[in-house]
Parts: structure tokens; sequence; C-alpha cells
């Protein structure tokens, strides 16, 4: 109950695989979807596996309308728990400022003036943010696969 009404409380919760498959639901449908959200699987040593909440979504594979976003929010789990929360935080500044755009994929319901855009148009983007940062050692490498 208290993730309901209060989720701001909890930073991580450990959980069995079945509970944990229920919590995460509950989680995507606070956010608004489970495209959003990243998830990280640590043994008692540290090794993870990071992931999207949603898995590989196999129903919508290859149609262009996959969030990439809960990916994105995993690499972003991955490079904090190795330390490297400058990358991290750069990826999570970017992806607001996508979003701040208003740009949206089809699971997010886009409304109004938010711009429907699909999988690889989004990644596009944040690429495109990521790239514009001063300095950016990305800039480089995202001009040559443009």
């Amino acid at each position: 109950m208290q993730m309901v009404l209060n989720p701001q409380r909890f930073d991580v919760i450990l959980a069995s695989n079945l509970f944990g498959d229920i919590l995460s639901d509950i989680g995507g449908a606070l956010v608004g979807s489970l495209g959003l959200l990243g998830s990280a699987s640590l043994n008692a040593y540290g090794f993870g596996l990071y992931e999207a909440v949603h898995g590989t979504a196999p129903d919508i594979a290859g149609l262009g309308i996959a969030n990439p976003l809960g990916t994105l929010a995993a690499c972003v789990l991955m490079l904090q728990q190795w330390g490297e929360l400058g990358a991290a935080q750069r990826i999570m500044a970017a992806q607001e400022r996508v979003l701040a755009k208003g740009y949206r994929t089809p699971d997010l319901s886009p409304q109004g003036a938010e711009i429907l855009v699909n999988t690889e148009k989004l990644v596009d983007l944040l690429l495109e943010e990521l790239s514009n940062e001063q300095h950016s050692e990305l800039k480089e490498l995202y001009e040559s696969i443009k």
C-alpha cells in the first residue's frame, strides 16, 4: 500500500521474483508505463543483470512502438552500480530534455501538443541530445552512425 500512497519513500525494493513482478506492474502504473522502468538484479557479489522491466515485449517486436526509455533506465542503473555517476546523470538529463520537448512513444498516450514518435526516432533524439552537450565525446560517434 505504501508503494502506491508514498512511492517516493522507496529507492530499492527487494522481493522474490513473483512479488517483484507484481510490484513492477504497480510501479509501471504509477509512472504511466512499464516502458519507463529499468531493473537490476544483483547477486551477493554485486554482479548484475540489467534490463527493462517490460522484458523483451515480443508482442510488439519489430513494430517500432516499444518505448526505449526502460532499457535506458536499466543502463543508468548499471552505470550507477559501476560508479559512473556522471555518465548516468548525463543520460538522465538528456532524457528529461527530450521529454520536456514533448516527444512520446505510443505507450505514453500523447495528447495535445505532445509529439508521437516511434522507437527509432526517440533513440535518435536521445543520441542527438547527448551529442549536443558541450565537449561531448559522443558527438563524433553519433555523427559516424547517422
